[in-house]
């Protein structure tokens, strides 16, 4: 913030940030993401995981008190997408985005590459 009373001051040439996590913060996988642009002019991403579907009921025989093998299963049909995560983000919030995983898809692909040469060298 700038202090209307210091004008004298010279201006900064570095500012330092630091990277405090929230009581929410957790880490998650992403396999997609489903969204698009909201009517105020905003982005939404919702992160999602694929999996298949866990039963939702099974039934197994029973030899004394140990279990046996499965004779039914009921279960959901298709591929379960699991949102993780929401993400409301400006236009200018989302180019940032872009332009750094940009940045990480080269910085991976590039080692990739290299270490695939090494593999069949």
């Amino acid at each position: 913030m700038i202090d209307a009373n210091q004008k004298d001051t010279p201006p900064r040439t570095e500012m330092g940030f630091h990277y405090i996590k929230s009581p929410l913060y957790r880490t998650i996988h992403c396999d997609g993401v489903f969204g698009g642009v909201t009517p105020n002019g905003h982005i939404d991403a919702s992160m999602f995981s694929e999996r298949y579907p866990i039963p939702t009921y099974v039934k197994q025989k029973l030899d004394g008190m140990t279990l046996g093998e499965e004779i039914e299963r009921a279960t959901r049909d298709g591929i379960v997408r699991e949102i993780e995560v929401g993400i409301f983000m400006t236009l200018e919030a989302a180019t940032l985005l872009h332009a750094w995983l940009g940045e990480k898809i080269g910085q991976l692909s590039t080692a990739r590459q290299k270490l695939l040469q090494s593999a069949t060298q």
